[in-house]
Order: structure tokens, then sequence, then C-alpha cells
């Protein structure tokens, strides 16, 4: 997944490229410190992907691969078994009924995110999680654990090959980084993961994480001592103001339960900064996250909770404010097929594989040339490329800031027999196959590999 500024960023080039002044208005208007130079850069026809601070339940991920492919026009299901997930047919995922927005808006009106894509890129969690706090005299929390039971997407990029953590009757690995130590281990669901924020160190994560290896269900894990229970909400979605980049999630706690929201920004995926009551404000905190990106987080209502995320050097007093909870139904679902030249009656194609989910957009471009792109949890989507070859494999490396390298592979059509090798030397590899398309991928050594791929030992293209 992409962190907030690449995403952040990459949404002011695309700006750029045909609105140059608007942007500088947007940096002006949010008294940006990073200035309105802004570097331009190739379009690509990548559908949004939504600003939200509930995208991450394991904060150290890859930055996923662009690709497409052109190929005839025939569908790649004909040529393999038939579909066994979703298919073409849109997933079923419930729209929100509220959604935070500002009120008034501070330049356009918003656009909210589409559930579907949602959905795709994991940015509305639905992984089951427990949150432990620990609070300081003055009542602010101080140290937290979060435990995430989810789907095993990142056990074989981040953790297999990471230090054992020691604990006994399970491999358990140990992952460290500034903002958090996590401890991961597979579990017959998938993937279970306890992660330390705040003064919760090593060596302390592993030894609640000891003491969760033993629950088998996560309703069964006892809050570590001096730790509180705190309840989690639920991502319902997120608005966007286009001219500002500014964006705000809004999260629910069930019926009958009081959202804490200063534990809500204290367990903030991403979170690099101290925590702080916003002046003026009551059950408001601010703080930055993903590389400085100013963050608040505000109860808007006994089981509400807003976060707004801003370009670095907004200052959000003012914003949250204007904050206001309206009917998601009033808000404008973004189109980002159309916004990035993918045509809205392109076909489209769903699935889930062990690694993630995934959309296939079929259509045809301005020059005529039938196109596959793919958007996945893990990635995005490229330009048509290479144009006009028959089911050729795009690779790609993937990896990013704290996470390992990797490569991936996708091909539209089912095949079994396909190697990778890197720099010459054959690549472990890991296949799967779904609604016709082949998905490769699997570690890379550090630096800009070479990649090669082979069908039956053969080039295929």
């Amino acid at each position: 997944m992409t962190d907030v500024e690449d995403r952040v960023e990459h949404a002011l080039h695309v700006l750029a490229e045909c609105h140059e002044p608007d942007v500088a208005a947007a940096r002006t208007r949010l008294a940006s410190r990073s200035g309105s130079a802004i570097r331009p850069r190739r379009l690509r026809l990548r559908p949004r992907v939504w600003v939200t601070l509930a995208a991450a339940t394991v904060a150290v991920v890859g930055v996923g691969a662009l690709w497409a492919v052109g190929r005839p026009s025939e569908s790649p299901a004909a040529q393999s078994d038939p579909p066994v997930t979703s298919g073409t047919a849109a997933p079923e995922v419930p729209a929100p009924e509220r959604l935070a927005v500002l009120d008034p808006p501070p330049g356009v009106a918003p656009i909210r995110s589409d559930p579907v894509l949602d959905w795709i890129h994991g940015t509305r969690s639905t992984a089951p999680r427990r949150w432990f706090i620990r609070r300081s005299p003055d009542g602010a929390p101080s140290g937290g654990i979060s435990v995430t039971e989810s789907v095993a997407t990142e056990w074989a990029t981040t953790f297999v090959d990471a230090p054992s953590a020691g604990i006994a009757g399970v491999d358990a690995r140990i992952v460290v980084t500034p903002a958090s130590a996590q401890v991961a281990w597979l579990s017959e669901g998938g993937m279970r993961v306890v992660a330390g924020v705040g003064d919760v160190d090593a060596e302390e994560a592993i030894a609640v994480a000891g003491s969760v290896v033993a629950s088998e269900e996560l309703a069964d894990v006892a809050a570590p001592a001096g730790y509180e229970d705190v309840v989690v909400p639920t991502d319902k979605g997120s608005v966007r103001y286009e001219d500002t980049q500014l964006t705000i999630g809004f999260a629910v706690v069930a019926q009958g339960e009081v959202v804490d929201a200063a534990a809500a920004a204290f367990m903030a995926p991403g979170r690099d900064g101290p925590l702080s009551p916003l002046p003026g404000q009551q059950e408001a905190w601010l703080t930055t996250t993903f590389g400085g990106h100013p963050t608040a987080v505000v109860a808007v209502d006994a089981r509400a909770v807003a976060t707004v995320v801003g370009l670095p050097g907004t200052d959000l007093t003012a914003v949250v404010g204007a904050l206001a909870v309206v009917p998601a139904r009033d808000v404008t679902i973004g189109n980002p097929e159309v916004t990035h030249g993918i045509p809205s009656d392109a076909k489209k194609t769903y699935g889930e594989i062990a690694r993630g989910r995934w959309v296939v957009y079929e259509y045809s471009t301005l020059h005529g040339t039938e196109c596959l792109s793919i958007d996945a949890s893990w990635g995005g989507s490229g330009g048509c490329s290479p144009p006009g070859r028959t089911d050729c494999p795009v690779a790609d490396l993937t990896g990013g800031p704290g996470a390992p390298s990797g490569y991936e592979v996708f091909v539209p059509s089912h095949v079994e027999d396909l190697d990778v090798t890197l720099d010459g030397v054959p690549a472990e590899i890991t296949i799967e196959h779904d609604q016709g398309f082949t998905f490769a991928y699997g570690a890379a050594p550090s630096g800009n590999p070479t990649i090669e791929v082979t069908i039956g030992g053969q080039p295929p293209c």
C-alpha cells in the first residue's frame, strides 16, 4: 500500500499537469510550508487510492506495482477454469449511512470514496481488532497494544525473513520500526499480529504476544496488566476535497458504546508525531501521520470519530471547527475510472486471492487498443503496455521505505509453468490463479534486479 504522502503528492502531480494554478491556490489555502513547486511527471491511468487512516492493520507494507497489458479482445476467462470468486459482479459492500464533511466547505464540494474500491484497497478494514491502552497519570494514552486477525498477505513479504520472536510453540517473527514493534505468526485463519506503539518496546510486545498465542479466539484475549480494553471504531469511508487535498475519514462504534477519540488518535496507523489536545476543542487530538501530515482525530458525537488529514504545514484548528456529519447519500461518489482515463463502461472483473483483492478493467483505449488494467490492494494500474501484445506478462519490483524488496508478475491468462529469474538467478515464486488470470510474486534482493519471466521454459513475448 502506498503511504499517505505518496498518494497526496500523486494527486498534486495530476492536478499540476492540468491546473497548476489551482494547486498553488490549494497550497496557499492550506498554508503549506512545502511551497508550490511541483515536478511534472507522466500521468498514469491509475484508479484513485483514497487517503484514510484505516488503511493499515500492519504498518510495514510494500509499494505495489503499476500493471497493465494490451491484448486482443477475447475474454481470458474463456481460456481457463470458470470463476470461483466475485467475477464480473461487483462485490456486495455496504455503503455508509453517514460521513463527516466540512460545513461550509473550504472550496469545491467533497467527493466520497467508492465503497468497492475501499474494499479492494483495504482502506475500510474489516479485520477483527482489539485495542489495549495504558494511560499516564493525566489520563492520556502512553502505550498501546493492538491485536489483529488478518489474512496472511504480508507474511511472505514482511515477516517471513524477520528475526524470530522466540515464542514457544509458534513461529513468531518480530519487525521493529520507529513507530511500532510488531510480532506476527501464521494462525489457522491466516495471520495474527500484535503491535505495540508509544512506550511499548520490543520486549513487552513479545511478552504480550506470548500470552495471546494461547487464545484461540480474539474475544478471549485478556487485557495485559496495566492496560484497559478500548472499543475499536469501525471504518465507514472517507471524503476528499480535491482543491485542498484534505481527506476526512469516518468511523463508528457499536450502538451503546462510546468512542474514545484519544485512543483512536494514539492508535492511528502511521502516526509519527506526539499526541496533544487540540486547543479550543473537546475530545479532539492533534498528531502527525505518514511523514509529518497534520492529523486531527475528533469525536463528532458519542459513537463517531472523524480523522482529518492535511498537507504538511496545514493548520487544522479552523478545519476541525467546521466538521459536520451528514447522510452519505448527500455526498457524490468519486468516479476514479473516468478521472484517470478508464471509461465508465469498462468491463470489470473482481476477485480475491491469498495476497489480496483486485479488480481488472477491460476496455478499448482512444487509440483502439484493447487494454487490460489491474488495480489491487497491493498496487495500482498503469498505461496499456505493451500495446497490442497477446498474453504478455507484466512484471515489476515492489518495496519501499522500511519494507523488503520483492517482485510481482501479472499474466492475463491462466498459465501453470511460469518461472522468474532475477539477474539470471532463479527466484522463489508463489503463483495464484483467479478468474482466468495468473498472479506471481516473491522476494527480491535489494537493489534493482533485472526480471525475466518464462512460460513453459520460453520467453512469452
